[in-house]
């Protein structure tokens, strides 16, 4: 017969492998690059977050120096005494500058002051105190120019404590702007201001800390000072609303002076040459793994469509009727072990046909052996119902019994095949074999019973179970002793599902080595009636029967008793047993 293709196993596996190959590089590659991205932009907003975080501290150090050295004028103790009275005193004045100058040369940030004045209110008779960075920017009564000043005027007549604002002053050059800070003297008495700390700050303090920040043309950096916002790029400052635009992410950080904070823009561009570098990568990524797909096809249809191939024409071969084997499908992979498997199968079916020739000759014989002996059964029974009669006339009762016993036990044996019968039905088999025995030995044996329930009467157990057990008791236990014995046999209850049979004898007993090898060792009964049946047997019936939950087991003394427990399923119904044998105890 041959056998229908319609595709090719190789086509399939070549399709496949290329296919998952090309989808495997593309994937991979765009998680590549996707992972790049997420981790280039991660990268750079950490790093715009981090230069922010780092010009924010330093700002604010140098703020938070200027700052401490005006509040520390306007708190002197001298130059509040000073300004409230109100009278020059050249003496005073040298030594407000000499203590000035010595604060001013141990601040950190001096370098940033462009110029600070203390001067009295406006129309004052006291002489006004300048400091100056440079004596290029050095005027004559400054106070004067500073209280015609417009922003001046609006805080002093303002309750405000302090300024600080960008803007430009009345000792700025053309086109320049300083950051310009204000604050109060008051009396130490009247708590009245009786003058004004004026302290001019070069932008410098801000912008030269973005001298080496990369500004792109879509970068926007923002300060914002108390509630006005002032755009910074590069060296300059300009008063700018802050505006970003849309669908850009923008990193704040406080400054930790007073209210002030940086934004910026985060312009999140993949840079063009590495975005192409990868993309270069993703192809040679794509034909590295394409190729390996075409390799790898290759050896696929090497490793498995031949061998596959080779196994279907053995498989055709089988089917036409050639059962030889063949050893050259026998490879040392998955594919050789089915090889080894369909030559098996051949020698298997060779063997299975010779043998059913075999068995179709055997099964004639047997046919006409059994035709031989359908006649014995009725003429034992037939010679044996005589000699009871005889017996019976002649007066010998014991003959009878024997006679009537052994009948009873062969009608049993060959006329009756079912394979569980009660326990009523097993023990009167066991009498009547034990009756027979009784003559044997003389009397010099005794059987007892001790049935706990009537209804373990019902109970199904397999046939010739006791028998054989009795058999042992009376041959391997009781005899040896040479002298009387008994038996006795009793039935219980484990619980609902499972129940008991024990056999006890007073015979000599057997060691753990003989319990062993009774229950492990199929010797069969050394004579007796069922010679072919013995302990090992009895166990392993039951077990089959009814699973490996029940069974035999022996307890034993040597020279004392020996007791066997039969552990059993409790059925009643023949067919109920036949269809759930294992009922658990």
């Amino acid at each position: 017969m041959k056998l229908k293709r319609s595709t090719s196993i190789r086509r399939h596996l070549t399709f496949i492998t290329l296919t998952f190959s090309l989808l495997l590089a593309v994937f991979f590659s765009s998680i590549c690059i996707f992972l790049f991205r997420t981790v280039y932009e991660d990268n750079m907003e950490q790093s715009a977050a981090f230069n922010l975080q780092l010009i924010s501290d330093n700002i604010a150090h140098q703020m938070e120096n200027t700052d401490f050295l005006s509040r520390w004028c306007a708190g002197s103790g001298l130059i509040a005494e000073y300004f409230e009275k109100n009278e020059p005193d050249q003496e005073v004045i040298l030594e407000i500058r000499r203590r000035l100058m010595a604060e001013y040369n141990t601040n950190s940030s001096s370098a940033y002051i462009r110029r600070l004045v203390l001067m009295g209110l406006p129309g004052s008779d006291t002489y006004s105190v300048q400091l100056l960075h440079s004596q290029r920017d050095s005027v004559s009564s400054p106070e004067k120019k500073i209280a015609e000043y417009e922003v001046f005027q609006k805080f002093s007549a303002s309750e405000d404590n302090y300024m600080l604002t960008y803007t430009k002053t009345p000792f700025c050059r053309e086109g320049e702007a300083v950051l310009l800070s204000l604050r109060p003297i008051y009396s130490e008495n009247s708590l009245q201001k009786i003058g004004y700390v004026y302290m001019e700050l070069y932008p410098d303090i801000i912008t030269d800390y973005f001298e080496n920040y990369t500004f792109s043309e879509d970068t926007r950096l923002y300060l914002t000072m108390e509630d006005q916002s002032y755009r910074l790029t590069g060296d300059s400052i300009t008063a700018e609303t802050a505006t970003f635009p849309e669908n850009q992410k923008v990193i704040s950080c406080d400054i930790g002076f007073r209210s002030w904070k940086l934004q910026q823009n985060l312009v999140q561009k993949f840079p063009f040459y590495t975005a192409a570098a990868y993309w270069i990568l993703a192809a040679c990524a794509v034909f590295a793994l394409f190729l390996f797909g075409i390799c790898f096809s290759l050896y696929l249809n090497r490793k498995i469509s031949r061998p596959i191939l080779r196994l279907r024409q053995r498989i055709l071969a089988i089917s036409a009727g050639n059962f030889q084997t063949d050893p050259f499908i026998e490879w040392d992979t998955e594919l050789g072990d089915i090889g080894r498997g369909i030559n098996q199968m051949s020698a298997d079916m060779q063997k299975l046909m010779d043998q059913a020739v075999a068995d179709e000759k055997a099964k004639a014989d047997l046919q006409y052996k059994m035709l031989l002996n359908q006649v014995n059964p009725h003429f034992i029974y037939n010679t044996l119902n005589s000699i009871k009669w005889m017996a019976t006339i002649q007066g010998a009762s014991g003959i009878a019994d024997m006679t009537t016993s052994l009948a009873r036990l062969l009608k049993n044996v060959s006329k009756r095949t079912e394979t569980l019968i009660s326990f009523q039905e097993e023990y009167r088999l066991l009498d009547d074999y034990f009756n027979i025995m009784q003559y044997r030995y003389g009397g010099g044996i005794t059987l007892e019973y001790e049935i706990e329930d009537e209804r373990l009467e019902d109970g199904l157990i397999p046939r010739f179970t006791l028998q054989p057990l009795v058999e042992n008791a009376i041959f391997h236990g009781i005899e040896p002793r040479h002298s009387k014995g008994s038996i006795r046999i009793s039935a219980r209850f484990l619980d609902e599902n499972c129940w008991q049979i024990k056999l006890l004898d007073d015979g000599i007993g057997m060691t753990s080595e003989q319990i062993q090898a009774a229950l492990t060792q199929d010797n069969g009964s050394a004579d007796g009636l069922f010679r072919s049946v013995g302990i090992y047997s009895v166990n392993q019936r039951i077990r089959y029967e009814f699973g490996d939950s029940y069974g035999l087991s022996i307890e034993s003394c040597p020279g004392s008793y020996t007791a066997m427990y039969l552990t059993l399923p409790y059925h009643t119904d023949k067919k109920e047993e036949e269809n759930d044998p294992t009922a658990d105890c």
